[in-house]
C-alpha cells in the first residue's frame, strides 16, 4: 500500500471539557508531534509515512484539533483530511501543476487574435490597410482535393497567376499578366518564390515543392521591388510551411488511387510526424511519394502513356523556444521528379499522340537547408534567415532535322544559391509601422548543352553564370489621420554579374580555351502608396518598380551582354465588405511600363538565349468576389483581364526575327522585323482569365460530416513568344475539378476528380524548341478519378 495509516492515539471515553483544551506540543519530527495532540484531543489521526520524519516547531495555547493540524500541516507540508468525527488524516500536499509549455511563435506580430494580416509584407500588415492585391489560400484549401499537388493548386486556385506547361519542376510563373518569355535562360525569373523566408531560385524553373502540411500560401501581386528586390515584377509568392509544435505531439497520414482516363494509374501516399522533444523544443517531419500515370502514346516507339511522372521528398525542422521572445528553428527540404517523356502531342496526329522516335522526358533534383531566428527586443521584431538551395535540371529535346536521322539535344542546368537577409520591424494595429533590412545573395547557374550524336560542327557549350547582390531597403508607414495612412520606401542594391564559357566551338575551331565577362551595376528603387480607410471599405492607390539586372549571353564564340529591364508601375483598387464577413468583394486596376524587355529566344541553333525585345505596356484589371449565402455555403468569383503590347522595339528584336534555324525548312524574309509586329503581343500573356469556385460544408449526424468544392477556370489565348517563329495561339479552354470528402472524427475519405469534361484543350504550345511552328500541342490531362483516405491524430 501506498500510504500506511498509523494510529497516534485512542478514541478517548472521557467527555470533552468545556471551551478548547490547551495543547503543548514539543518540537520534532511530524510523528512525535501527532501522537502527543491525540492524547491530549482524544482523537486518532492517520500520518501518510512520507511526512512521518519531516520536523515540525513547538505549538502551545488553547488550539482546536483543526487549527492544531492546520499549523502543522503548514510546517510539514501536508494537507488536512476530516475522515470521521474524531479521526483525522495528514497527507502530502499535491505538488502545483508545471505551467503549461510556451507556445511557439515563429514570427512574432502585433496582430490582435483573429485579425488577418500580410506576412509577406515583413511587417504584418493588416489585410484591411494593405496598399496592394494580396491573396492568401489556406493550406487546408490546398490539400482538400488530396494528393496536395504542387504549384499547379495555386495556379488552379487563382486567376493572376499563369505557367507555362513543360512539366512539373521545370515550368515558369507569371503574375498580373508581367511575362517575357516561354523558356527559363540566363534572365531572371519574373516571379519570385519563397519557402518560408527563404527564396527558391533566381533564374531558374519552378521546382514545384509538393503542398504537404503548408499553412499558407500568400501571393502579392507585382511589381515588389521594394521588399523584394530583383526578379519580383510578376510579383511573389510565398509558402509558409507549419511549424514544429512543443505544445502537444500530432500525426497525419494519406494516401490515394487514381485512374486517368485514356491513361494509366497513378498513387500518392503522404505522412507527417510532429514531436515534441521537451517543453521548449519540437521537431516535425514529412515525407511523400507520388506516381501520375502517363497518357501520351509515342507508336513510333511502341510505347502508350509514355509520360509518367514520378516524384519523391520530405522536409525535417527542429524548433527551439530558447526565451520567450527568441525563437530558433532549421529546416532542410529534399524533392526529385522524373519524367520519362514528354507531355505535348503533335496536332495533326490523333489526340494524346505523340510522334516523335525519341524518347524525351526529363529529371530534376532541389534541394534546400535554413536557420532561421526570430526575436523580439522591447517593441522592435527581427527575423534573420540563413540558407542555401541546390536545384538540377537535366532535360532531352527531340532535334531531329528534317528527313535526318534520330537526333537528341541533352541539357543539364545546375544552381546553387546563398542568401541571408535579416530584418528588423515594428508594427501598428492601424497599419503604421516599419521595417528596415539587409540582404545579401550569391547565386551560380552551369549549363551544359551537348547534341547525341554530334551534328557536325555544332558546339557542345559549357557555360555559366554567377550574380552576387548586397541590398539594404526599408519602408515605413504613417496614419495621417485615423483614416489615411502614407506608405514609402526604398531599396539600394548592387549587382556583380560575371560570366564564361568553354568549348563553346569544337576544338579545331575554337579561338580561345575559354570566354569570360563581368559587369557591375547598382539600382535604386523607391515606392509610394495611400490607403484610405471608409466604414466598408478600402482604397489605396500605390506607385513601385521592379528590376532585373542584365547578364551575359552566350552564343557560339561571342559573351553578348544583355541590359537590365525595369518596370515601372501604377496600382489603385478597393476592397469592400461588411463586418458579418458574408460577402467581400476586391477589385485593382494596374498600368505597368516596362523599359527594356529581357526575353529569352531561340537562337539559330534553336537554343535558348536572351536580349532585349524593347519596351512594352500591360493594363491589367482584377477582380474577387466571396460570397456566403447560407450557413455551409461559400462562393468564390475572380477574373482578371490583360492587354500587353511591345511598343517599341529595340536592336535585340532582329534576333527574335531573323535567326535561321536549320530545323525551320521555310526561311523567314529579310523584313523580319516588321514581320515581328504581327506577334508583337507580350508572349503567355492570356486576354482573360476567370474562376468561379463553390463550396458546402454541413454536418450529417453527431459522427459524420461532409465536405464539396468545386471550380471550374477559364484560359484565354495568348502566343507563346513573339516573332514568326514563336507566334503560336495557345490557351482558350475550360479546366474544372470537384471533390466530396466525408469526415468521421481524425479520419476521412475523399473521392476528387479533374477535369471534369474531359477537356484536352492547348495550354502550352511548345515541346520542344527545335519544332516551334509546326503544330505542338500540350493538352489538359485527361479526366482522372481519384480516391483518397487520410487521418489525423
Amino acid at each position: 500500500m501506498r500510504h500506511l495509516l498509523l494510529t497516534a492515539g485512542l478514541i478517548g471515553a472521557a467527555p470533552a471539557m468545556a471551551g478548547e483544551p490547551r495543547i503543548a506540543l514539543p518540537a520534532g519530527p511530524l510523528g512525535q508531534a501527532v501522537a502527543v495532540l491525540g492524547r491530549q484531543h482524544g482523537v486518532s489521526i492517520a500520518v501518510d509515512p512520507a511526512l512521518w520524519s519531516r520536523p515540525v516547531p513547538s505549538i502551545a495555547g488553547r488550539l482546536s484539533t483543526r487549527a492544531a493540524l492546520d499549523r502543522l500541516a503548514q510546517a510539514s507540508g501536508a494537507q488536512v483530511q476530516r475522515a470521521g468525527a474524531t479521526i483525522w488524516r495528514l497527507s502530502p500536499r499535491p505538488r502545483p501543476a508545471p505551467p503549461p509549455p510556451r507556445p511557439f511563435v515563429p514570427l512574432p506580430t502585433e496582430e490582435p487574435p483573429g485579425e488577418i494580416v500580410v506576412v509577406a509584407s515583413k511587417r504584418a500588415v493588416p489585410a484591411r490597410w494593405f496598399p496592394g492585391t494580396a491573396l492568401r489560400i489556406d493550406g487546408g484549401d490546398l490539400a482538400f482535393g488530396g494528393g496536395a499537388g504542387g504549384t499547379e493548386r495555386i495556379v488552379s486556385r487563382t486567376a493572376s497567376v499563369g505557367s507555362t506547361h513543360l512539366g512539373q519542376g521545370r515550368n515558369k510563373l507569371f503574375i498580373r499578366g508581367i511575362a517575357d518569355s516561354s523558356f527559363t535562360g540566363p534572365a531572371q525569373a519574373i516571379v519570385g518564390q519563397y519557402w518560408g523566408d527563404l527564396r527558391l531560385g533566381y533564374n531558374g524553373a519552378d521546382p514545384s515543392l509538393q503542398l504537404y502540411d503548408v499553412r499558407a500560401v500568400e501571393v502579392l501581386e507585382g511589381p515588389q521591388g521594394t521588399l523584394y528586390g530583383s526578379g519580383a515584377l510578376g510579383g511573389i509568392i510565398r509558402m509558409v510551411p507549419a511549424a514544429p509544435d512543443a505544445t502537444r505531439p500530432g500525426a497525419s497520414l494519406t494516401a490515394g488511387l487514381s485512374s486517368t482516363s485514356d491513361g494509366e494509374p497513378g498513387g500518392d501516399i503522404a505522412a507527417m510526424l510532429n514531436l515534441p522533444v521537451t517543453d521548449s523544443v519540437a521537431t516535425r517531419i514529412v515525407g511523400y511519394a507520388r506516381r501520375e500515370g502517363g497518357y501520351i502514346d509515342k507508336p513510333l516507339l511502341g510505347r502508350d502513356n509514355a509520360n509518367r511522372v514520378a516524384m519523391a521528398g520530405g522536409r525535417a525542422a527542429i524548433g527551439w523556444q530558447v526565451a520567450p521572445d527568441w525563437y530558433v528553428e532549421a529546416s532542410g527540404a529534399g524533392q526529385s521528379i522524373d519524367g520519362r517523356d514528354s507531355q505535348y502531342a503533335d496536332e495533326a496526329a490523333p489526340p494524346l499522340v505523340n510522334n516523335r522516335a525519341l524518347r524525351e522526358g526529363y529529371r530534376t533534383g532541389f534541394g534546400l537547408g535554413q536557420l532561421a531566428i526570430t526575436g523580439r527586443i522591447g517593441g522592435v521584431s527581427l527575423r534573420s534567415a540563413t540558407g542555401i538551395v541546390r536545384q538540377s535540371l537535366t532535360e532531352r529535346f527531340d532535334a531531329t532535322l528534317p528527313g535526318g536521322d534520330p537526333q537528341l539535344l541533352v541539357q543539364r542546368q545546375t544552381t546553387r544559391m546563398l542568401t541571408s537577409e535579416t530584418r528588423v520591424w515594428q508594427a501598428g494595429r492601424d497599419g503604421s509601422g516599419w521595417v528596415a533590412g539587409l540582404s545579401l545573395i550569391d547565386h551560380r547557374r552551369d549549363l551544359d548543352r551537348r547534341f547525341v550524336p554530334p551534328i557536325g560542327l555544332t558546339p557542345t557549350i559549357r557555360s555559366g553564370e554567377s550574380v552576387t547582390e548586397a541590398t539594404l531597403y526599408g519602408e515605413g508607414a504613417v496614419a495621417l489621420t485615423p483614416r489615411l495612412l502614407a506608405t514609402a520606401g526604398g531599396r539600394l542594391t548592387q549587382v556583380e554579374l560575371r560570366g564564361r564559357a568553354d568549348e563553346a566551338a569544337p576544338l579545331a575551331l575554337r579561338a580561345a580555351p575559354e570566354l569570360t565577362d563581368t559587369r557591375t551595376m547598382r539600382v535604386a528603387l523607391p515606392s509610394a502608396a495611400l490607403t484610405w480607410r471608409l466604414p466598408a471599405a478600402t482604397l489605396y492607390a500605390r506607385y513601385q518598380q521592379g528590376f532585373r539586372p542584365g547578364g551575359l549571353a552566350i552564343e557560339g564564340e561571342t559573351v553578348r551582354h544583355f541590359l537590365s529591364d525595369r518596370l515601372y508601375a501604377l496600382e489603385a483598387g478597393a476592397r469592400l465588405g461588411d463586418e458579418a464577413g458574408r460577402w467581400s468583394a476586391q477589385f485593382a486596376l494596374s498600368r505597368s511600363r516596362w523599359h527594356g524587355i529581357q526575353a529569352n529566344y531561340l537562337d539559330p541553333w534553336g537554343l535558348p538565349s536572351t536580349a532585349n525585345l524593347g519596351d512594352g505596356t500591360i493594363w491589367s484589371a482584377t477582380l474577387g468576389l466571396r460570397w456566403r449565402p447560407a450557413p455551409g455555403w461559400q462562393i468564390d468569383a475572380a477574373g482578371a483581364v490583360n492587354s500587353s503590347r511591345v511598343t517599341a522595339f529595340g536592336t535585340g528584336a532582329a534576333l527574335f526575327a531573323s535567326a535561321r534555324s536549320p530545323w525551320v525548312a521555310e526561311a523567314l524574309s529579310q523584313a523580319a522585323v516588321s514581320a515581328l509586329r504581327l506577334g508583337g503581343d507580350i508572349p503567355n500573356v492570356a486576354d482573360g482569365t476567370a474562376r468561379l469556385g463553390v463550396g458546402y460544408r454541413a454536418a450529417l449526424n453527431d459522427h459524420w460530416d461532409i465536405a464539396v468544392d468545386g471550380w471550374a477556370r477559364y484560359v484565354g489565348r495568348s502566343r507563346l513568344g513573339i516573332g514568326p517563329y514563336l507566334g503560336e495561339w495557345q490557351g482558350d479552354y475550360v479546366d474544372s475539378a470537384a471533390t466530396v470528402r466525408l469526415n468521421r472524427g481524425p479520419f476521412g475519405i475523399s473521392l476528387s476528380i479533374d477535369n471534369l469534361t474531359d477537356t484536352r484543350g492547348n495550354r502550352f504550345a511548345l515541346g520542344t524548341p527545335f519544332r516551334v511552328g509546326m503544330g505542338q500541342v500540350t493538352p489538359l490531362r485527361p479526366r482522372t478519378l481519384r480516391l483518397g483516405l487520410d487521418a489525423r491524430f
